[in-house]
């Protein structure tokens, strides 16, 4: 008896030594930066959902995706001046609202997403406002994450944070994400929590934008975020397990990569990297271009330094409204774009998957519930919905999608070269 109980304990101490919270999973981004006027963030304006506090209309509105609202707490909508085509007021949701984010995390429970990276843009750190709601945010996501047995970890994001004036800046760049994850970190325990991302009992932290060639990001941010986490004389930032946001391009340093050598380094010292594919390829053929140049060289390349790798995967894109760029620019074939991708990453030898992202209907990219139809969309502006490309899908297909990759990766089921799912 003695003999088993001293198995089972040594069998859970190693489970616990070694679990994986990020290899054999799959994972999504998390925005959470949508306010609405009239919540409780004290922002009064339509953040991410339209620009500044102008009501919304087709030429403040920002966003080319409309959720599908239906399962929503009514009490946690806000009315805006749009309408539906039969004469109702559109109502939005807010980031701020712990109902919101709750349903949120209750699909990814559902639909089988393990992992969540909330993104945490530094940028908006700056500004007071922000930084409340995005410590709401943050609060509210490890409420949720506890409660449906989910996992988070922060990714930081640096978009926006090159366009502040260099005295903003602060030129202390190290000191001022030290801070911040200090004072989250000792606000909520944050790496203590079951609910936080670990790999191999280190937690996980993201570090997204650094040696992208349109990003005024130098050597210096990458080499102070090394110093920071990676100093072994810092006992409380040694063990983390960082993960870098990279350029598609940043074995070979071309494209979107910088190009000077320095970084050849640098990008092999993180952990784990996951190279941004969103609109790097638009369809079937550039994808295999995309495969065959990237992401197998790219896997055989981490590999051989002891390095994981995260592929990102995204359904389509579309900022008609964001940028004035054309609308469905990357369609989504329904759903056949998305499960290429998730497919072709897996037989290249991927551990694991980022998908791009859970609610960014800004860029057309979400896979949380959103219009099927037009009848869903206002009728002021122009926007995408699920029947773009002539399917017709329930609100929840890209959900659906994430399940059946999520059942692959934790090696519950052979991964099919077919989207297993009927599409009309």
């Amino acid at each position: 008896m003695r003999l088993t109980v001293l198995v089972l304990s040594i069998l859970i101490y190693s489970t616990n030594m070694y679990s994986q919270d990020l290899l054999n999973h799959i994972h999504t981004g998390y925005q959470g930066w949508f306010t609405a006027k009239g919540d409780a963030s004290g922002i009064d304006k339509w953040v991410h959902w339209g620009s500044g506090r102008a009501p919304l209309t087709p030429t403040t509105i920002t966003v080319d995706m409309f959720p599908d609202f239906r399962e929503y707490n009514s009490k946690y909508l806000y009315e805006s001046t749009l309408t539906y085509s039969n004469g109702e007021k559109v109502k939005l949701f807010s980031s701020n609202d712990y109902a919101t984010i709750d349903l949120h995390f209750k699909w990814m429970q559902e639909y089988g997403i393990d992992g969540v990276f909330l993104q945490r843009f530094l940028a908006p750190l700056k500004n007071p406002e922000l930084k409340s709601h995005r410590n709401k945010v943050l609060k509210n996501v490890l409420k949720a994450a506890k409660k449906y047995d989910r996992k988070v970890a922060i990714m930081y994001d640096l978009s926006g944070y090159d366009r502040l004036e260099q005295k903003q800046q602060q030129k202390d760049f190290s000191e001022f994400i030290q801070k911040d994850w200090d004072a989250i970190n000792k606000k909520h325990k944050l790496t203590e929590l079951n609910c936080y991302m670990h790999e191999n009992n280190r937690p996980v932290l993201a570090i997204w934008g650094l040696g992208f060639s349109d990003r005024d990001f130098s050597l210096r941010y990458a080499k102070e975020v090394l110093s920071l986490f990676k100093n072994t004389d810092k006992k409380d930032h040694n063990n983390t397990y960082l993960i870098a946001g990279v350029p598609s391009y940043w074995r070979t340093l071309e494209r979107d990569s910088e190009s000077n050598p320095e970084w050849n380094s640098i990008y092999r010292a993180f952990d784990m990297l996951s190279p941004w594919s969103v609109a790097r390829y638009r369809d079937s053929q550039s994808h295999d271009n995309y495969i065959q140049n990237v992401t197998k060289p790219d896997i055989i390349e981490t590999a051989l330094h002891k390095k994981e790798y995260m592929p990102v995967v995204f359904p389509g894109f579309s900022w008609g409204n964001l940028k004035n760029e054309g609308y469905n620019s990357i369609p989504r074939n329904g759903g056949h774009f998305l499960w290429k991708q998730i497919y072709e990453a897996k037989k290249a030898g991927a551990k694991c998957l980022y998908f791009a992202m859970f609610d960014e209907v800004d860029e057309g990219t979400a896979i949380f519930k959103t219009a099927e139809n037009q009848k869903q969309v206002a009728v002021e502006g122009t926007y995408i919905s699920l029947d773009q490309d002539g399917y017709t899908l329930p609100s929840d297909w890209y959900l659906q999608i994430a399940n059946e990759a999520g059942k692959v990766f934790r090696s519950e089921k052979d991964i099919e070269k077919k989207l297993p799912l009927t599409t009309n």
